[in-house]
């Protein structure tokens, strides 16, 4: 954690605007660093990469209070000059900065792809596989909505109808209350036929839960009590080979 005199000592850093930039390294123009600037916050991209300059070891000998001192002279005189130097560089000319870093980095590479790759990872859609997927679940959401309406309006208790669709009966009623006053008439082939389909798709959603859990709990018996949460994490997201692909 930062000291008082680390924080005091810190230069105030031009305003960037949100985006991906490449600028060389003050100390050597021959090297290229990569930033992410996300609600004015300048980071090292790609993660856990560290352009900055690193402190060198304290002098032998120094007491704790020798080494805290030692420590802030160096952020004062070496790091934050050299940060400030990143950022004036990209508010000198943002917009070269960017295309530089779409030059230097392949498109798999970059922010929106890797973050991508690790939702996918946890089963997450993204950008317009999530756009999809919305249109999809409100898709799916007025059919249940309709298929409400149509049992009801065929009779079947809000009662039975929350069982089946896995709602409350508060909910059956909001959902069929624009149907209500059909109550007792003959449905549509079509309707009906879709409010079984929409039946079947949740008795679906069902059986696949149910195997879900029996999976996690057989697997859960078999490693008993003692559970390797680091490598359970491991399975559902490749940290290692995240930062392989970004470094």
């Amino acid at each position: 954690m930062a000291s008082a005199a680390q924080i005091a000592a810190r230069p105030k850093l031009p305003t960037l605007p949100d985006g991906t930039y490449a600028v060389p390294d003050p100390a050597d123009r021959d090297t290229v660093t990569l930033w992410k600037v996300t609600g004015g916050n300048l980071d090292a991209w790609p993660p856990r990469r560290r352009w900055a300059p690193r402190m060198p070891p304290p002098p032998a000998g120094l007491s704790p209070e020798e080494r805290r001192e030692h420590r802030e002279r160096w952020y004062a005189s070496v790091y934050w000059p050299w940060k400030l130097a990143v950022a004036v560089e990209i508010s000198t000319d943002p917009d070269r900065a960017a295309a530089r870093f779409e030059q230097e980095v392949p498109q798999e590479e970059r922010p929106d792809a890797v973050l991508r790759r690790a939702l996918a990872q946890l089963g997450f859609p993204y950008g317009d596989d999530a756009r999809s997927y919305a249109e999809q679940c409100a898709q799916e959401q007025r059919e249940r909505v309709q298929a409400a309406r149509v049992m009801v309006a065929a009779g079947f208790s809000l009662s039975t109808v929350g069982r089946l669709l896995r709602v409350s009966k508060s909910t059956v009623w909001h959902w069929a209350r624009d149907g209500r006053h059909d109550v007792g008439q003959t449905e549509t082939a079509d309707a009906i036929a879709a409010a079984l389909a929409v039946l079947e798709r949740e008795a679906a959603e069902v059986a696949e839960e149910a195997e879900t859990a029996a999976a996690v709990a057989a697997a859960t018996a078999e490693a008993g009590a003692d559970i390797d949460v680091d490598a359970l994490l491991a399975a559902l997201v490749d940290v290692d080979g995240w930062a392989d692909r970004t470094a």
